[in-house]
């Protein structure tokens, strides 16, 4: 368990930092984030331009592989934001969205993950996180996944192993590439901090004409007696 976190804290650290050149059995990696046009996450309509990225190259210079991650809205649900850097935050509770495609259970966001390149090289790829909300949480959970490939999930799918859509906290998502030693060739990560709904301006008209209501009625009441 203590290797697991010494991993993840490194790849945490390294996606946040400024986009920077990284050197590491014998491949060269740029981080960072920002859009990637190319990026689609195995799907359509995902967002692409707020993404944490590690793009590897070979010695030769010969591109190898593309690390991506992101969050987003599930559909139609209230859109996420960003610090311009690797942290996104989304409105926890229940999917809200329209047209029948709400699921109980779900969260109203979606993280994606995409392994661009990859296929045919010696290198393995886990995508890692937490489904605690509880702040710097280690990244406990994780499932392989394959050069090439690419997809959106939400936390409230069964496979990931239980999670709370209504909390509020944090949640950490970390790809990485590790090497035929299973050392760690390249690492991108996001975190996603949720937040309990505000309330819509209609709902604060709606709570104002309940208390004028209310104290229409109060008054009404001293009145009579």
């Amino acid at each position: 368990m203590k290797k697991l976190s010494f991993f993840v804290t490194a790849a945490f650290v390294a996606a946040s930092a400024v986009p920077s050149f990284l050197s590491a059995q014998g491949i060269s990696c740029t981080t960072g984030f920002g859009s990637v046009p190319t990026a689609t996450f195995g799907g359509t309509d995902i967002p692409n331009n707020a993404v944490a990225y590690s793009n590897c190259r070979g010695d030769t210079g010969a591109p190898l592989f593309s690390l991506n991650l992101t969050a987003h809205q599930r559909y139609d649900n209230a859109a996420l934001t960003n610090n311009g850097a690797n942290v996104f935050t989304a409105q926890a509770g229940q999917d809200a969205s329209t047209g029948g495609k709400a699921v109980v259970g779900y969260a109203k966001w979606n993280f994606a993950w995409q392994v661009m390149g990859g296929i045919g090289i010696p290198y393995t790829y886990k995508l890692f996180y937490d489904t605690d909300p509880a702040p710097a949480t280690i990244l406990s959970k994780f499932v392989g996944v394959a050069g090439g490939t690419g997809d959106s999930w939400n936390l409230g799918m069964p496979f990931t192993g239980g999670f709370d859509m209504n909390a509020s906290g944090e949640y950490g998502f970390t790809l990485i590439a590790y090497n035929a030693n299973n050392g760690v060739a390249a690492s991108t990560s996001i975190r996603v901090n949720t937040i309990s709904t505000v309330p819509e301006p209609s709902t604060y008209v709606l709570m104002a004409v309940g208390l004028v209501v209310v104290g229409a009625a109060s008054r009404r009441r001293k009145t009579l007696a």
